[in-house]
């Protein structure tokens, strides 16, 4: 099986199969969305483009065996659609928008790094899957094809999840209204502490998970006290700073826009 035999290669060269196919994916998703979707607003590009290059990372995920090549995606894919949105904003903005652009992309680019970082520290070859992918296998295997499995409950939704998140950043980014203001300074503070205490407790969670006294346990101190993930508890605060930063009425006779339709 190809799967197999990719398994067994060395965790530098897995990282190279990882990154080529991310590579493939991203050109993939870029030639489909320019070529269909270059007169769409950038909106329904960007999203049609994530649908394609999530199913380019399914395939691959088949012809590993190991649906674990789509965990990179919750943090690669964000800041690169957020760069595109900035791309498409119009021209001759004031300064006091692109402070904010600027501010936006600074956090998305610190999120995406942190936890990027973080699966690729823990991450050890192909021939390592995410243990609750294969508790979804045992426990569907004879109701559901596992191929379905995977590319609706381990991807697909994954994927519309993470979308629907980065709407937000679209106001801010794309077709920005009104100028830098307090609000901002709340989001960027937030955001800010949410990915801090994230990266702590990524770092607390790695330590007690190493620990061979605590195998089997659940953490009782630390960002972690009394869950089995402790980031699950900050991550919406990221969401709800970038959602902060838009959260305000735009000013009066409206402002600049993408010119799509």
């Amino acid at each position: 099986m190809i799967g197999r035999s990719f398994a067994r290669l060395s965790r530098p060269a897995a990282f190279v199969v990882v990154t080529a196919a991310y590579v493939l994916a991203g050109g993939v998703a870029v030639a489909v969305g320019h070529a269909l979707l270059r007169h769409h607003h950038p909106i329904t590009t960007t999203f049609v483009a994530d649908l394609v290059a999530t199913a380019v990372v399914f395939a691959l995920s088949m012809v590993l065996a190991n649906a674990s090549l789509y965990d990179p995606y919750w943090s690669v894919a964000p800041p690169l659609v957020a760069l595109f949105w900035l791309s498409e904003a119009p021209s001759g903005l004031p300064t006091s928008v692109q402070v904010r652009q600027v501010l936006v992309i600074a956090l998305v680019a610190a999120w995406a790094v942190r936890l990027t970082g973080n699966w690729a520290i823990g991450w050890h070859g192909l021939g390592q899957e995410d243990w609750r992918y294969g508790h979804l296998r045992t426990t569907t295997h004879g109701r559901l094809p596992y191929w379905l499995v995977n590319l609706v409950g381990i991807q697909l939704v994954p994927t519309l999840v993470v979308f629907a998140g980065l709407l937000p950043l679209w106001p801010a980014l794309g077709a920005p209204t009104c100028a830098f203001n307090a609000l901002d300074v709340v989001a960027a503070i937030v955001t800010a502490a949410a990915i801090v205490i994230e990266f702590v407790a990524d770092n607390q969670m790695r330590a007690f998970t190493r620990n061979p006294t605590t195998a089997g346990a659940r953490s009782t101190s630390g960002c972690g006290r009394g869950r089995a993930t402790p980031t699950t508890s900050v991550r919406s605060a990221s969401g709800g700073g970038y959602a902060c930063s838009v959260s305000r009425p735009p000013r009066p006779g409206g402002g600049p826009s993408s010119g799509r339709s």
